[in-house]
């Protein structure tokens, strides 16, 4: 039989395996849960900004909730990890999705900010090099951001796969990034 008294408190929380063993003879086991808790919270915090800004408390109780929720899918207390991990990151595409749990804070939401102002002129042309340049990833970030489409009608609209939509969007964003960076830089120096 495997180790299920309560841990020590200096050697840290139980182990995965430990937690579904012990969630297997009580689903109620406030230490099991503890420490299931602890795992997803440090989870969190390695994210780093992403759950900052998107709400890591959300993401914390909607993954907690859901592992109590389907626990009876839980395969093996090997895989069990896997599961939480699987339940962690669609909490996460989750509260991505729900616009409602993303306080915006210029902070943290301006990934650019050293310092030099960006102008409008300077937007407006790298949009523009965008447009002329991936003109599918132009058109993804419009029906995304401005129209406030899902990936499936802009994969529908522009021909492509949901999940090349979901990296038009991505990329055009990331092109944009760089562009406004490079011209930030050449204009200040």
């Amino acid at each position: 039989m495997y180790e299920l008294t309560t841990h020590d408190q200096s050697s840290g929380p139980l182990s995965f395996e430990q937690i579904h063993d012990r969630l297997s003879m009580n689903l109620n086991d406030e230490a099991a849960y503890q420490d299931l808790e602890t795992h997803i919270k440090g989870w969190i915090r390695s994210d780093g900004v992403h759950d900052q800004v998107h709400g890591g408390g959300a993401v914390q109780n909607d993954t907690l909730y859901r592992v109590f929720i389907g626990f009876h899918r839980a395969r093996a207390r090997e895989t069990f990890q896997g599961f939480v991990r699987g339940e962690y990151w669609n909490a996460r595409k989750r509260s991505w999705a729900d616009k409602r749990l993303v306080p915006f804070d210029p902070a943290l939401h301006d990934r650019m900010d050293d310092g030099i102002p960006e102008t409008d002129d300077m937007a407006r042309e790298c949009m523009d090099w965008l447009r002329k340049t991936y003109p599918n990833q132009f058109k993804a970030i419009i029906m995304k951001e401005v129209e406030g489409c899902d990936y499936r009608t802009i994969a529908a609209t522009l021909g492509m796969a949901e999940s090349n939509a979901r990296q038009s969007v991505s990329r055009g964003k990331l092109a944009l990034r760089e562009c406004v960076t490079v011209r930030r830089i050449n204009e200040h120096e």
